[in-house]
């Protein structure tokens, strides 16, 4: 039981010095004079939270709305991806998974394999996303952009990103409406 202590005791304090929380790795260091039940505690915390495993690897869960290809049905995919401190860097990414599509086969394609994400800006808290004109061209296969596409990646960004009120998307330089 010792033993797990100490490598639990190990484990925080390398997440909490790769975080920067100086004041964290203080308070860390004086209650472990006083208790080594507060790193149990600590764990069971962390654990309930965000999941101890996606903290300590310095993942962040992003969720992505598809539809399903025989019903049209909205269906919810969760991935985990590198931790960006950068918010735009951070949208960026997000945009360029929800352009690779969905991960189970039975979700529908919602863009052409040629598309890319070509510019984004965050200005405050709004977002402008600028895809490459193919954005636009239906795809066989792929589920109709007129059900939801471009809504679908707008409201995909203001669930993961809770801070951009507004979002543009623009494909080939003209603005898109959703």
């Amino acid at each position: 039981m010792k033993q797990l202590l100490w490598k639990l005791q190990g484990a925080l304090k390398q997440a909490l010095t790769a975080a920067g929380s100086n004041k964290a790795l203080r308070a860390l260091r004086e209650t472990a004079a006083v208790s080594p039940a507060f790193y149990l505690v600590l764990l069971a915390v962390l654990s309930a939270g965000a999941g101890a495993d996606v903290v300590l690897r310095g993942e962040t869960r992003r969720v992505f709305r598809f539809y399903t290809l025989d019903t049209g049905a909205l269906t919810v995919e969760e991935r985990l991806l590198p931790r960006l401190t950068n918010r735009e860097e951070a949208v960026s990414q997000y945009v360029r998974e929800f352009i690779l599509g969905p991960m189970p086969e039975t979700a529908a394609a919602l863009f052409n394999p040629c598309v890319s994400l070509q510019s984004l800006i965050v200005k405050g808290s709004e977002a402008y996303v600028s895809l490459s004109a193919e954005a636009v061209l239906p795809v066989e296969g792929a589920f109709p952009l007129e059900k939801g596409a471009f809504r679908s990646l707008k409201e995909g960004i203001r669930v993961n990103f809770p801070a951009l009120s507004k979002v543009k998307i623009f494909a080939g330089g003209c603005e898109v409406q959703s």
